[in-house]
């Protein structure tokens, strides 16, 4: 009974591994659904235990199970090679791991090849062990030939290899058990037990990879939002510029009018006041800074006008040469961040004066900069977003003491229940 049992088993396994490296090296036809798949690796099975108890363990054995195998990677889509040789790896894979088990008991447990084979209790063991052996080595090839970064963290083979090892030995000490009685339902309990310890690895193999996978997934459409909320950011950003556009051209052609009145009268004296105070009007009301520096020129007009757009007062104070030994793209990760989490949090506050004040001033090849604002009351410590979605947000903060990191300098922070300040100094190369 414990041998047929073994033998049911074993046809499980050979095909579970079998469909392993199928899934591994070929790709899943889309027009069959899932189930066939599951479907398949029964039918595997059942034609795997028909052939042994056929035909034993000959070399025809050996040929209906790989043509068997064949036969169920048409459910792939793969060349001829993968379909020959894949089948044939795996079927002599479990052939040479039965020899090596075999050898070690008869080496170890001082047994004959024929005690090994025919005797149920030794039967059983050698099986359990070689296809767990097996299971190791597919699940390696499985993984290497993937690639998945996520898996081949060392803590993975750790567990994996300890949970391999507890089991044998459990196996083992269950083996001596039933070697000590001759009841009849421990022995089956044995198999049932062994046999429990087997697909308990090879399931917990499953249940991690497929955390793995959706972990994976989460990550990258985590990615995917961040990236997408950036691009609206972006966009925000544009549409408030092309506000500011559409005001002045719809003032312009109002003025225009008026200077054209004046001029087709003759009145030149008035018109040259009118186009002085016309051209002040403009020039004042505008959301433009000029430090003489093109990138943060670029990304404090562009807050600046976002602040206001909000109805946040931004008052800039920037003395700095032209030429700042920073990297352009650093400037705009520093100082965009920055504005952005102080119109994030200005933007929070009810009924109050909200304000940005920021001072960027260059001397004795120092940088000193302080990014003020008016912000709610600041309940976690250390800092973190204040954002209802926690996931993708938070990021600012970081960002700045990555850039900063490349100058050897550190973001200094200060705040209260109504004002929080940023403050940093960059020592610049000469």
């Amino acid at each position: 009974m414990i041998i047929y049992i073994a033998d049911f088993f074993t046809g499980i396994i050979e095909a579970m591994m079998m469909f392993m490296l199928y899934n591994t090296f070929c790709v899943k036809k889309d027009c069959i659904p899932n189930w066939v798949y599951n479907v398949g690796i029964i039918v595997l099975a059942i034609m795997i235990n028909i052939s042994n108890l056929l035909f034993g363990y000959d070399l025809l054995n050996f040929a209906v199970m790989i043509l068997s195998c064949i036969a169920m990677s048409f459910l792939y889509d793969t060349n001829a090679a993968a379909r020959v040789l894949l089948p044939f790896f795996n079927l002599s894979l479990f052939s040479i791991l039965e020899i090596i088990v075999l050898g070690a008991m008869m080496v170890f447990g001082g047994l004959s090849a024929n005690e090994a084979i025919n005797i149920p209790s030794y039967r059983l063991l050698g099986i359990i062990v070689s296809k767990m052996l097996a299971l190791f080595v597919v699940n390696i090839i499985r993984l290497k030939y993937k690639k998945k970064q996520v898996l081949f963290r060392a803590s993975y083979w750790v567990l994996f290899l300890l949970m391999l090892a507890t089991n044998i030995i459990a196996i083992f000490l269950i083996f001596e058990l039933s070697l000590n009685t001759n009841e009849s339902y421990l022995q089956n309990l044995f198999v049932i037990c062994s046999f429990g310890l087997l697909f308990s690895t090879f399931f917990a193999l499953y249940l991690y990879e497929h955390l793995s996978d959706q972990a994976e997934k989460i990550y990258n459409q985590q990615q995917y939002e961040q990236h997408l909320k950036s691009q609206i950011k972006h966009l925000d950003e544009i549409l408030v510029t092309q506000n500011e556009l559409k005001k002045f051209k719809h003032d312009f052609s109002h003025c225009i009018i008026g200077l054209k009145g004046y001029i087709e009268n003759k009145d030149y004296e008035k018109a040259g006041e009118y186009l002085s105070t016309f051209t002040e009007k403009f020039t004042s009301g505008r959301n433009i800074i000029e430090t003489g520096n093109t990138a943060l020129d670029a990304v404090l007009s562009t807050k600046k006008a976002i602040a206001e757009s909000k109805g946040i007062s931004f008052d800039t104070k920037i003395q700095i040469p032209e030429n700042l030994p920073i990297e352009p793209i650093d400037l705009c990760v520093i100082f965009g961040n920055a504005a952005d989490n102080a119109i994030e949090a200005c933007d929070r506050m009810q009924n109050c004066d909200k304000k940005i004040n920021l001072t960027i001033i260059c001397q004795d090849n120092r940088l000193f900069c302080k990014i003020e604002n008016t912000a709610p009351p600041i309940k976690d410590k250390p800092l973190k977003t204040e954002k209802a979605d926690k996931r993708n947000h938070g990021f600012g903060l970081e960002n700045i003491r990555t850039a900063l990191a490349k100058y050897e300098a550190e973001p200094s922070i200060e705040y209260s229940d109504s004002r929080f300040v940023l403050k940093f100094v960059i020592f610049l190369n000469e």
